[in-house]
């Protein structure tokens, strides 16, 4: 059905496919098919890095992309968010286990426009994606970050 969607609606804006079984294939039908889509929700979704690669390569005017509890994600698919859509202004990465501070620099230097950036309970991230992000993004309104069995919790709204 989204591979219809995505077919019949190449000027899609906007698309919420948070907890509903999406495939790889429907989010490569949706990077070739809509590329003026400025919000994307995969949230709760086994995706692969391949496809989000392709979101970022075929939907470059991306603005709002929420991929938290994906959990097969790693790097290289923020990496090509951060090359792809340098128009990213907010970023929910929320629960990536694998996710590093490399990935969060990329962003942090290829979407200069980012204004919130989620990384709660990325386990992996440190205090220099933190600083990275602080530092390199002049837009920045909201950044969340949050490690359980560390007892950290930073939450700034600036």
């Amino acid at each position: 059905a989204i591979e219809t969607v995505a077919q019949a609606c190449p000027q899609l804006e906007c698309l919420c496919l948070a907890a509903c079984g999406v495939t790889d294939a429907a989010l490569w039908a949706v990077a070739q098919s809509c590329p003026q889509l400025k919000e994307l929700n995969v949230s709760l979704n086994l995706v692969s890095n391949a496809a989000i690669q392709a979101v970022a390569k075929g939907c470059p005017q991306l603005k709002k992309l929420n991929v938290t509890g994906c959990i097969n994600l790693r790097d290289e698919a923020i990496d090509a968010v951060a090359r792809g859509c340098p128009q990213l202004e907010y970023l929910e990465v929320v629960g990536l286990q694998f996710l590093t501070d490399a990935a969060i620099h990329a962003v942090t230097q290829g979407c200069p426009q980012l204004k919130q950036l989620d990384m709660t309970q990325c386990a992996m991230l440190t205090e220099s994606a933190i600083v990275s992000t602080v530092q390199s993004c002049t837009h920045l309104e909201c950044l969340k970050h949050c490690i359980y069995g560390r007892t950290v919790l930073i939450q700034y709204y600036l």
